[in-house]
């Protein structure tokens, strides 16, 4: 999938583009950006998590994309570990 330096500029550039409007959070939700950002939720790297998390975050500012996450399994539990770690 990349190195990691090449994962953290993907999710940045996700966490940009779903900032920016409901149909960048719609477009990036139905080509499988999602499960994609989970994935990266459990990088070693917190600036890839950060960014992912983040990503995720502002997809979830449209409603379908919010029943989409939530039915990630584990999902909403890799989101809140991101946020509670140091």
């Amino acid at each position: 999938m990349g190195s990691e330096s090449e994962k953290t500029v993907a999710a940045r550039e996700i966490r940009l583009l779903a900032k920016t409007g409901k149909e960048n959070r719609a477009c990036i939700a139905e080509l499988g950006a999602i499960p994609l950002l989970l994935k990266l939720l459990s990088s070693s790297n917190s600036n890839t998590q950060e960014n992912s998390v983040t990503a995720i975050l502002n997809l979830s500012i449209l409603e379908l994309n919010k029943k989409r996450i939530m039915d990630l399994e584990g999902c909403l539990r890799s989101i809140v570990d991101v946020l509670i770690a140091d």
